[in-house]
């Protein structure tokens, strides 16, 4: 089996007057940022993905029933498993921590955020996926995120 992860149950300290990150609409597509952000990986490849979220984003935005339908849009719903966590994590190491605590999964996992797209060709191997920055880019963005 061939798993892919995408913890969306962490605190999202930059945006605390809005909806998670993760929920938010592309631009573009009207999608969720979620959706957009696994769409770089060739998702053929898994056998399932687990999008893990809190009860408590679905208690306030009610976001299951519009997402499994964008899901189903995109030809994934067979394959996705929505896992509502009844506590908000830390950071999204924690919570697959938690997720894996409850679910035996067999063979390969990759674990992808939930609100960056990038794209690269999933292997089933051990792997780290990164991107590098230029020193000149690390300050522009440090200077958005100082004036937002």
């Amino acid at each position: 089996m061939r798993t892919l992860l995408v913890p969306m149950a962490g605190r999202s300290k930059r945006f605390p007057n809005l909806r998670p990150k993760w929920q938010l609409t592309h631009p573009m597509t009207n999608r969720f940022m979620v959706t957009e952000a696994i769409l770089g990986l060739n998702l053929d490849f898994f056998d399932n993905i687990y999008f893990i979220c809190l009860q408590e984003h679905e208690d306030k935005y009610n976001f299951v029933k519009g997402f499994v339908a964008e899901l189903d849009e995109l030809g994934l719903r067979s394959k996705s498993n929505i896992v509502l966590l009844p506590e908000q994590t830390s950071s999204q190491s924690e919570t697959v921590y938690i997720f894996l605590k409850g679910y035996e999964l067999e063979g390969f996992v990759f674990i992808k955020d939930s609100d960056g797209f990038y794209r690269c060709d999933v292997e089933e191997r051990n792997q780290v996926i990164w991107i590098t920055l230029t020193l000149r880019l690390r300050v522009m963005l440090n200077l958005i995120l100082i004036m937002s």
